[in-house]
């Protein structure tokens, strides 16, 4: 069905939801008369259209509190989105941002509004707030609000109590059990007392008054704007209380029914303000022609409620952009169509301030000068349709581009001058104007007077309004730059001479084109050096060919550069500050870098500080040092080159006693003059990772060297010692690390390891690597032993590996309780101390310098136990453990903190959320998860807890996967649903990689099978995809992101070790 206008998704809506949502969302109080007068009372309005008119461009932007948004059209504060659609406020949002429009998140939103800032992070927001009886729920609200980059407060002030809702009393609405309003989740115990739309009843607060304004200003710094504001008087305290805003609204005629329409409201608080703060309008708006009409009367910007939540029953954030863009498309229609769109008017200068300003300032000016009986509409129409016979007539004068004001009196001391721009004008002065001549037609008053209303005849005629556009010509430069350059050629207007130092030659150029491209000359010129009033300027320093070339380009912006002319061209431009040419010369130089001049190149770079040449020397050498070191070339590099090739993580193809002896090799070439650089080169050499045979041929061959070079420098000295004591202590290295420490790899990948395969059951011990550019898996050392269901953690760039199981078997009888650490430096496998309990089904975490081995299941069962390893002494220790005995939870570490989730605890699942911290060794709970699950996953991105995955029962035995997905954040101890997995994954792998998620492997449960997909998770764009596969289908595997170097060939190439165990079902 082809959506035309706000009316279909109406009628879609209708149809589609439940009679309970409909009803609360179509509801009005009582009778419903102010609901209804609001559409009605936008059908009494007329326009009245000019024709022939150049309506061809035209421009719908406007500013809202200083922001600029692509159209005067925003989303109102409406709750419960979930109802329609179930991302709820999440997909109105994007929605919302996708239109670049104002979005004003509701308080009783189905999302928090730290789901909703996540959603769609570059939404321009405001909050509506209401106030409680508890003030420090609105505080804690409004800080929340701040700190995520709401723009606004919407102070919500027509709800003392709850309008009578008819319908939701009959069905006895309330918020379905799977909802709540979440922004105030957990605020409120549960308890068996009526509630008022999701929050118990009577926590609004009835007493609210004007005071409460200057309370709300002194908690926050944003802008406060008040909606609910029907009358001139509300309208005028508004203003004296310091608001930046009034939204003129009757809640969508569900507060008081017999009030009157928001848009017959518009007009006197128009009238009122004055300018003075900015107006918006919701109620009532189905068209453009709708929008057109509120701004006409004086809004800045209008708000809908019920199209939006209609728009989001149709197809979420989808229906929501469709509504706001058929609301776009109408009102630049009935723009053009009534002459508004001509000449390229944006709202500023066209429709919005600039003619609400003419319109307020002409209807208080007659009314407060001479009062008139009402004036019939020009249309034709009623005659006491004050708004549309004064809309009509605002039109008809605005088609001839001129003003009905009169005169303004000169400016007086200490006033400001009349504004130009879409600002509110100055306010009268204080004093009285005098009494009104009762006479018909009074003459035109003087300039300075007090304004009367003058006689048609004597009427003075202003000017036509100025447009406001800017135009720009993209050849006007370049025509401006030839026009200069003919003037040089021929000698015109040429008012200096610039001499080279090498030459007698002459250039004949101009002061202010010379100093507006060179600073040098700026300063000559203008700076009060003598030069600037010589005719004719030696340069010493400058050759002849580099300045014809520097004149040449600040005359035409093109410069002929090679490798004859570069050195003199780059000596004059950087002598003569003309930083393009210093660009284009880099550029040339780093493009003819060769092993044979990038010495000679490295000394032009140095001695002209050419920090991007340097740069890109660097890189060379350090991409080329195998041929450098090869043909000599080395020898001729500074100090700095080599320290910083030697220092890159990403040299190599070199073990680092090979390049040891390449630092010794270039400190000896020279070694009277690059003494003093001996520890400068040697601090990169990473001497830890040799060997301790590496180290000791170190040491005898600088005994046997005529000068020690090691041992002349304390600083070099301790290098030694440090490698020494680092390799005597192997099991502490991971908390050893350092810059020499480190692998010498910026390969970073994601690694596989263990698993049970899907055909024989059989229990790997592969570790792979997966490639991303090659697209292929490639094989690293083996573990010692095959396992699956096992825990993995990174520590110190090291791999640890702990417990799981060798054997396959459904009941854990088979748990295992050796570990082993990985070194990526080395491609070797170290042995730790085991674990006093063995254990499968458990989780493992690195923190705080420790691992830590919770709960899971043995031959006893389930277990409860938490162990601690410790580095230093090598040995498992228990500490505090778990409430209860789990296993298949999942964990993961986000600060200081070790969080485990779900699991299965006496054969059933969990959602439970605990959170260990190791400095008090004490457990404490969170909040719970929203489904229940084990066997899941769980990691952190960013400040988020992911969880996914694993499975739960299918009525009373079965098992089924669990696809829903969830993150927890810490700060607000809540959770948030994000979008589901496309398939089914248990007993996976997890790991992070470039800042998304990765799912490995694992079984499903819908499939009855161990599966080989990979599927990733994009938290920015919540999509899931599936991306490429392990090498056969593992269960029981896991996954992990690490350094290490890329091997050769790929694991088709390699032996797979597969080790067929005896399997175990019982």
């Amino acid at each position: 069905m082809a959506m035309v206008c706000l009316t279909d998704f109406e009628e879609y809506a209708k149809e589609h939801l439940s009679k309970a949502t409909w009803d609360y969302y179509a509801a009005g109080a009582d009778e419903c008369c102010t609901r209804d007068d609001n559409i009605l009372a936008f059908k009494r309005i007329r326009l009245r259209p000019r024709i022939l008119r150049d309506v061809s461009m035209s421009d719908t932007r406007t500013t809202v509190q200083g922001t600029e948004i692509s159209f005067p059209v925003g989303i109102a504060p409406t709750a419960f989105h979930c109802l329609a659609w179930h991302e709820g406020e999440v997909a109105t949002a994007r929605g919302t941002e996708a239109l670049n429009t104002c979005y004003i998140t509701s308080t009783y939103s189905t999302c928090s509004v730290e789901e909703i800032v996540a959603a769609a992070p570059n939404g321009y927001r405001w909050f509506q707030l209401y106030v409680y009886r508890d003030r420090k729920l609105s505080e804690q609200i409004v800080h929340r609000v701040e700190g995520l980059g709401y723009k606004a407060l919407v102070l919500t002030v027509d709800v003392p109590y709850t309008g009578k809702r008819r319908n939701d009393i009959r069905n006895q609405f309330k918020l379905p059990p799977h909802l709540k309003v979440k922004n105030f989740d957990g605020v409120f115990q549960e308890a068996s007392v009526p509630e008022d739309y999701g929050i118990p009843a009577h926590t609004l607060d009835p007493s609210i008054s004007w005071k409460d304004v200057y309370w709300l200003q002194s908690i926050t710094h944003l802008p406060i704007i008040i909606k609910g504001i029907l009358t001139k008087e509300d309208a005028e305290l508004a203003v004296e209380h310091g608001v930046q805003g009034i939204i003129v609204s009757n809640h969508g005629g569900r507060q008081l029914d017999g009030g009157p329409a928001s848009i017959d409201a518009l007009t006197e608080i128009v009238d009122t303000v004055q300018g003075r703060i900015e107006i918006y309008l919701d109620g009532g708006i189905r068209t453009g022609s709708d929008v057109l009409k509120a701004l006409a009367l004086g809004a800045k910007c209008v708000f809908i409620g019920r199209p939006a939540v209609w728009g989001l029953a149709y197809k979420g954030e989808e229906g929501v952009r469709e509504v706001l863009q058929i609301l776009n498309d109408e009102f630049r229609l009935s723009m053009a169509l009534s002459d508004r769109a001509g000449k390229t008017y944006r709202l500023e200068g066209g429709l919005g301030s600039g003619l609400l300003r003419k319109l307020s300032s002409r209807k208080s000016h007659q009314r407060n000068q001479h009062p008139q009986p009402q004036e019939a509409n020009e249309m034709g129409g009623i005659g006491d349709d004050s708004g549309s016979s004064r809309l009509s007539r605002t039109f008809s004068r605005l088609s001839r581009h001129q003003s009905r004001d009169p005169p303004r009196p000169p400016a007086q001391p200490g006033r400001l001058p009349a504004q130009q721009d879409d600002r509110p004008p100055p306010p009268p002065d204080p004093e009285p104007a005098p009494a009104p001549a009762p006479a018909p037609a009074p003459a035109p008053p003087p300039v300075a007077a007090a304004p009367k209303r003058p006689d048609k005849a004597t009427k003075p005629k202003l000017p036509p309004r100025p447009l406001s556009k800017v135009f720009s010509s993209d050849k006007h430069g370049s025509a401006v730059l030839q026009g200069f350059d003919a003037f040089r050629a021929d000698e015109t207007l040429c008012d200096v001479v610039l001499v080279p130092g090498d030459s007698s030659d002459t250039f004949p150029v101009h002061r202010v084109i010379m100093a507006s491209s060179s600073d040098y000359f700026k300063a000559m010129f203008t700076g009060g050096m003598r030069e600037q009033e010589m005719r004719e300027i030696k340069l010493h320093g400058v050759t002849k060919l580099g300045l014809k070339n520097i004149i040449d380009f600040i005359y035409t912006s093109k410069v002929n550069l090679d490798m004859v002319n570069l050195q003199e061209t780059l000596e004059a431009a950087n002598f003569l500050q003309v930083m393009p040419v210093l660009s284009f010369c880099n550029q040339l130089l780093s493009s003819e870098i060769t092993i044979d001049n990038c010495g000679e190149v490295e000394r032009i770079a140095t001695d002209l500080l050419l920090k991007d040449l340097q740069l890109n020397i660097g890189e060379f050498v350090r991409q080329n040092l195998s041929a450098l070191v090869e043909c000599g070339r080395y020898l001729q590099l500074s100090e700095a080159s080599m320290a910083n090739a030697l220092a890159k993580n990403s040299l190599q193809g070199f073990s680092e006693l090979e390049l040891y002896h390449i630092a010794k090799g270039w400190l000896e070439y020279d070694y009277p003059n690059r003494r003093s650089s001996v520890y400068g080169l040697m601090r990169h050499i990473r001497f830890p990772l040799m060997s301790p045979s590496e180290l000791i041929q170190i040491s005898q061959d600088d005994e046997e060297g005529e000068e020690s070079m090691m041992r002349s420098d304390t600083a070099c000295v301790n290098l030694l010692l440090e490698a020494s004591n680092y390799q005597m202590m192997p099991f502490m290295q991971p908390a050893l690390q350092t810059e020499r420490t480190r692998i010498r790899s910026d390969d970073t990948h994601i690694l596989a390891l263990g698993g049970v395969m899907r055909q024989q059951l059989v229990v790997s011990r592969e570790l792979r690597l997966y490639d991303e550019k090659s697209g292929i898996w490639r094989a690293l050392k083996p573990m010692e032993v095959p396992r699956y269901q096992h825990g993995v953690a990174l520590l110190g760039g090291f791999l640890f590996i702990v417990g799981g199981q060798s054997t396959y078997d459904t009941k854990g009888k088979t748990a295992i309780d050796t570990a082993y650490r990985y070194d990526p430096r080395f491609d070797k496998w170290l042995q730790i101390a085991s674990l006093n309990e063995k254990r499968t089904f458990f989780h493992l975490s690195a923190l705080k310098g420790k691992l830590f081995a919770v709960g899971g299941r043995n031959t006893s069962g389930e277990i409860d136990t938490v162990e601690c390893y410790n580095l230093r002494k090598n040995e498992w220790t228990f500490v505090t453990n778990m409430v209860e005995p789990h296993y298949g939870h999942a964990g993961t570490v986000h600060g200081n903190l070790m969080y485990i989730s779900g699991g299965i605890t006496r054969d059933t699942f969990q959602k439970e959320l605990w959170c260990y911290d190791p400095a008090a060794d004490t457990w404490s709970r969170r909040s719970d998860m929203m489904e229940l699950r084990g066997l899941h996953c769980m990691c952190t991105a960013g400040e988020r807890l992911y969880v996914m995955g694993g499975n739960h029962f299918r009525g009373s035995s079965d098992y089924d996967d669990v696809l829903g997905c969830e993150f927890y954040s810490p700060d607000t101890d809540q959770w948030s649903v994000v979008a589901p997995m496309p398939r089914g994954q248990s007993d996976v792998g997890v790991t992070v990689f470039g800042g998304q998620i990765y799912v490995v492997g694992g079984y499903s449960w819908n499939s009855r099978c161990m599966v080989d997909i990979v599927q990733r998770y994009d938290p920015e764009k919540d999509v899931w995809e599936r991306v490429f596969n392990v090498l056969e289908p593992l269960g029981g595997i896991r996954a992990c992101t690490m350094t290490v170097h890329l091997p050769e060939g790929s694991v088709d190439e390699a032996q797979i070790q597969e080790c067929p165990l005896p399997t175990d079902k019982s």
